[in-house]
């Protein structure tokens, strides 16, 4: 626009307006051109040409022959032979419309610098706006997160304290546990001897009970009374005797055979018959020995008595007896030692080649059971 308006109001324009046409016939430098139509903006087309409202006074004292700042100015004659007229205060005119423009050149572009800068302001507004929200959202967040900080800082001075006590109890269960295992070793020492004491008085009880048994026979396969009262009445001191002088051919066996006392032990079973245990004075070897030795009293057997727990060991060792002597070795058995070519042998030391239970039958004494017991 402002190009336009420097082609207006510069020397020798011509206007196209029906009014300006005579004064343009006879040009002259301080003659001003009438403003031409801008074809780029529609609106003055249909309007004609637009000035700015200094430039509309300008231009209408212009129209009237005056010119600002020097009064009513002579009307320009027209002239058809010539010369231009020389008008100096046109030229001043000229003079002072381009320093205008200039200066609304300037206004101009400073008002497009201006637009440019509002339109920039306002994208900034608007972006400052959006990180006002997110600052909000954010410390939102953030207070949120502080708030959780705080929970877990709570937290951890809950758990810190825990954590305290549990390691004052733990060195608490520590000394306890100390004092404990002090103790359990103390005890566990007592625990071991009394152990070994009592090892030493069940062997000590077994040495007894050997020794109080060590004159005492039992007798099995003698014919038992089924009735209780003829098992109450039973002389078993008589039967054996009688036993004796029938079948062992032993002389005089009631005046030379001493006997302490005899009775059945166990409990009484109709199937079978109790054995006898016998206790001499002196001779019960001489009867065992005869026992052996009469093929006639096949049906009876004797055995020496022995505490439940030595003969649970005898059996044990029983077995290797009888492998011993197969291999032509001296072996005996006393009590719950077995002897094996001057070595002697237990149930924790057992030889180094075993051999199984069944060699051991002929030297076992069983309770066979007596078939016409209730006959």
């Amino acid at each position: 626009m402002l190009s336009s308006l420097l082609k207006i109001w510069s020397p020798g324009s011509i206007s196209d307006q029906p009014d300006k046409c005579s004064r343009a016939s006879n040009p002259s430098p301080t003659q001003l051109s009438s403003v031409p139509e801008v074809s780029s903006t529609p609106v003055y087309q249909a309007a004609g040409p637009y000035f700015p409202p200094h430039l509309q006074y300008v231009v209408q004292h212009h129209q009237q022959g005056i010119v600002p700042g020097y009064g009513v100015a002579s009307p320009i004659p027209l002239s058809t032979s010539g010369s231009p007229v020389a008008s100096p205060p046109s030229a001043a005119n000229d003079s002072n419309f381009l320093t205008i423009l200039h200066k609304l050149e300037s206004i101009e572009c400073r008002l497009v610098k201006l637009d440019q800068i509002e339109s920039d302001v306002s994208k900034i507004s608007k972006n400052v706006t959006r990180v006002e929200a997110r600052m909000c959202i954010m410390e939102t967040n953030f207070s949120k997160l502080e708030t959780k900080f705080n929970d877990i800082e709570t937290s951890r001075q809950f758990d810190s304290q825990e954590c305290h006590d549990l390691k004052v109890k733990l060195s608490e269960f520590q000394g306890k546990l100390s004092t404990e295992l002090a103790q359990m070793a103390t005890l566990k020492t007592e625990i071991l001897d009394l152990k070994s004491n009592n090892v030493s008085l069940s062997n000590d009880l077994l040495d007894l009970k050997s020794r109080s048994m060590r004159d005492n026979l039992l007798f099995f396969n003698f014919e038992e009374e089924a009735l209780f009262e003829s098992r109450k009445a039973e002389n078993c001191v008589d039967k054996l005797l009688s036993f004796c002088e029938n079948e062992l051919s032993t002389h005089n066996a009631r005046s030379e055979i001493k006997i302490d006392r005899a009775h059945r032990i166990g409990n009484y079973d109709r199937g079978s018959c109790r054995p006898i245990v016998v206790n001499y004075f002196q001779d019960k070897m001489k009867i065992k020995q005869q026992m052996l030795d009469n093929p006639r009293a096949s049906n009876k057997r004797v055995s020496d008595q022995f505490p439940r727990a030595i003969q649970e060991r005898r059996k044990i060792l029983i077995p290797y007896l009888v492998k011993a002597r197969s291999d032509g070795k001296r072996a005996s058995l006393v009590h719950d030692k077995l002897h094996i070519d001057n070595a002697t042998f237990t149930v924790d030391k057992l030889p180094p080649r075993p051999c199984t239970r069944t060699a051991a039958t002929t030297l076992r004494y069983p309770a066979s059971k007596c078939k016409q017991a209730n006959q």
